[in-house]
């Protein structure tokens, strides 16, 4: 398992506040890259989930008009940061930041038009039953976007690469992987992009 005061999957303490700050700079280019693919209208409401130190939810909230964006991360110190991070937004009523579980989203059913996973879908517990929990708070029509600069481009030597990752707490998915835990969760047009240097991946799939 991931060391829980150093590990990326729950920040805490002042070696946390580091890894948050590192993680809003660090992560510019993989982000910048994944928003390409990723459409958001004037008015959607999004939910940005694992939201770290909330640069992701400062971006995306300068995309279009009139939107919603919410914040969800199980660390109490990543939601502390990422409030600060939006402090105007949370003000102005455009955004919320929360602390909760992908396991168990704290939203209504079809509540959402697009849900987000910057980097941290290979930390979900149980990656069927928590994607399926994002379908049920998306709205029909509406996108569940993952965004990573970790995958493994093939079912090649998966299983020795994913060992090394569990030792990290983290599982590791192949683009056929991804493409069959989010059909088995009931999203169709899944749409797979892989960067030029092939060590960014962004999946998109939608709710029918």
């Amino acid at each position: 398992m991931a060391n829980k005061l150093f590990g990326p999957e729950k920040p805490k303490g002042i070696i946390g506040s580091i890894f948050l700050w590192l993680m809003n700079r660090t992560h510019t280019k993989m982000v910048n890259w994944g928003l390409q693919y990723l459409s958001i209208k004037d008015g959607d409401c999004i939910l940005d989930i694992g939201c770290g130190g909330g640069a992701n939810i400062h971006r995306m909230l300068k995309m279009a008009n009139n939107l919603k964006v919410f914040g969800l991360d199980h660390s109490k110190l990543a939601v502390e940061k990422a409030r600060e991070y939006n402090r105007d937004a949370i003000e102005e009523g455009t955004c919320g930041i929360l602390l909760g579980s992908v396991s168990n989203i704290p939203f209504e059913d079809e509540y959402f038009d697009i849900a987000t996973a910057f980097q941290t879908i290979f930390f979900w517990p149980d990656i069927v039953n928590d994607v399926k929990e994002v379908f049920r708070v998306l709205k029909s029509g509406g996108t569940f976007f993952i965004c990573n600069a970790g995958f493994i481009p093939n079912d090649r030597n998966i299983r020795i690469i994913n060992k090394f990752a569990q030792m990290r707490g983290m599982s590791l998915y192949s683009t056929k992987e991804y493409n069959s835990i989010l059909t088995e969760c009931g999203f169709i047009n899944i749409k797979i992009n892989i960067s030029n240097d092939k060590k960014l991946i962004c999946v998109l799939g939608e709710k029918p």
